[in-house]
């Protein structure tokens, strides 16, 4: 959001009736009046930015940002106002090296050709014939050189490393990081440390929920307070569908899900859309039901719950969350709490809680993920929320002998110590996609308690295959990452489940609950 002071800076530096020498040694005057550019329907007129894209120029040129995360709608103009920031660079600051990483080396060759080069093209001749362009760049780049200057470069493609930027611009990083992870490694170790000391913005529809080497960068602009935070910290710039006045339809319908989504974001923001806008939405989101969170996010949130390429549950997942099987649930006082399990390192071992309901259904109410805790200690953890324990369902690899003991034998020892449950080992099912399965399966009986599980859930959405050689054949198998330790936890219950291990609802046993433990 643009501040009123800001505003009038705005203003004052973009007025066309700056003196000539004052006006065009500001980058913001210049962007705002000296360039042209193709706008969607491939007519040729001056740039006159929108409001999303001011804020751009405002957030480098007035707040001095130099590292911004721009998540956002699609074909809002951020790779119009981008573009011409580097070209802009490029032909005001002597040795400027500016570079683009793109989805792919046609998408970062369009961009050149049709943003960049184009808007250098358009000036008068005057202005062109004053740079000398040097050879050796075409068709992933370009250089310019202003009498003895030294020159200035502008590079497009896949990736960027070596040298050093003074501004480096990341396209649909999202997308990169979820279906190029080799890549994106490449762009965090590489590439942003070659820009180091210039101006890193990424701008992307989101992919890849709460994981992937972007999230890290998330997390430091919600996290980091505003008084600690200086030019080189990561800051979020958002920019929703709504807030662009094209996403509109006269004619159409509003579906009942669509209503009902809409209705919830209206509430949230304090908004209220217009008719064309649900009609405009809910005709996209019909389209692209699984997409629809990526492509055109209402709100921030929706970024990081939209939809995976490859994801395992993400239809199951999906229709949770419409069917308000997402939620802030309470804990059912008359049933015990019984716990599913992943091993692995004490980080990487996932408890999940949950209840076995009346009707079939399985009320998941707590989840815990990356808690540095040895046995011991996970048991006092436990102990401490006062839950009234049934069973415990650990994975077959609870049985292997470590240190001459097995898992399975400590913690059957604590739980006795606390008081804190039974326990019993799954059998292993040797087949993944058959445990897989039956929770897709059992899906449709689950409810998730917020934000308890909101973590858990963030990992389900996540849980990805993908394609590896076996011999000549090609297979699915399924991603092995942080999301896939929350997945096999819950799978954990599902095997439980398939294989008749877990008592029903029983009066006799449930009296004996404290309901002291009732809506927790």
């Amino acid at each position: 959001m643009i501040t009123p002071a800001e505003r009038k800076e705005w203003e004052q530096r973009t007025a066309r009736d700056r003196p000539d020498e004052d006006a065009m040694s500001d980058p913001l005057w210049r962007l705002r009046w000296l360039y042209t550019i193709k706008n969607k329907a491939g007519k040729i007129i001056p740039f006159d930015p929108v409001e999303e894209q001011i804020e751009v120029l405002v957030a480098v040129f007035i707040r001095g940002w130099q590292r911004i995360l721009i998540p956002k709608a699609r074909q809002l103009g951020m790779s119009t106002v981008l573009a011409l920031i580097c070209l802009d660079c490029c032909l005001f600051t002597a040795g400027c090296a500016a570079a683009l990483i793109d989805k792919t080396g046609g998408d970062a060759e369009e961009k050149l050709r049709d943003k960049v080069k184009l808007a250098f093209e358009q000036q008068s001749p005057e202005f062109r014939d004053a740079y000398t362009l040097p050879p050796g760049y075409a068709p992933s780049g370009i250089g310019w050189r202003l009498g003895d200057d030294v020159a200035s470069s502008f590079k497009a493609g896949i990736s960027a490393r070596g040298g050093t930027l003074q501004l480096l611009w990341v396209s649909e990083w999202g997308w990169i990081q979820a279906n190029d992870a080799t890549r994106s490694s490449e762009i965090l170790t590489g590439s942003l440390p070659a820009a180091e000391n210039g101006i890193i913005i990424v701008e992307t529809t989101w992919e890849g929920g709460e994981a992937g080497d972007v999230w890290p960068l998330v997390c430091e602009a919600l996290e980091a307070k505003e008084e600690d935070k200086g030019p080189k910290t990561w800051r979020i710039l958002f920019f929703p569908w709504h807030t662009c006045p094209d996403y509109a339809l006269e004619f159409g319908y509003v579906d009942d899900v669509s209503a009902k989504y809409l209705d919830k974001v209206e509430a949230e923001l304090g908004v209220k859309f217009t008719e064309a806008q649900r009609k405009w939405y809910a005709g996209k989101r019909r389209t692209m039901p699984r997409k629809i969170k990526n492509e055109y996010p209402s709100t921030l949130k929706d970024c990081w719950e939209g939809s995976i390429d490859g994801a395992i549950y993400g239809d199951e997942m999906a229709t949770a969350q419409i069917e308000g099987r997402i939620g802030e649930f309470r804990i059912d006082g008359r049933v015990p709490v019984h716990t599913s399990w992943d091993l692995g390192s004490a980080l990487h071992t996932v408890v999940w809680y949950w209840q076995k309901l009346p009707r079939g259904i399985f009320r998941v109410i707590d989840v815990d993920y990356a808690l540095d805790l040895n046995t011991l200690k996970r048991a006092e953890w436990m102990k401490a929320k006062g839950y009234s324990f049934g069973v415990h369902f650990l994975p077959h690899d609870a049985k292997q002998e470590r240190m001459g003991s097995t898992f399975e034998s400590e913690w059957r020892a604590l739980t006795t110590q606390f008081q804190i449950g039974e326990v019993r080992v799954v059998p292993c099912i040797f087949e993944t996609w058959a445990g897989v399965d039956y929770m897709r399966k059992l899906m449709p009986s689950l409810e998730f308690r917020t934000p308890a599980t909101a973590k858990g859930v963030s990992g389900l959405k996540a849980y990805r295959r993908h394609q590896v050689k076996d011999g000549k054949a090609i297979k699915d198998e399924p991603v092995h990452d942080w999301a896939s330790h929350i997945a096999d936890g819950l799978r954990t219950m599902g095997e439980a489940e398939m294989k008749g291990l877990i008592p029903g609802f029983n009066t006799a046993i449930t009296n004996q609950v404290q309901i002291l433990t009732a809506f927790r």
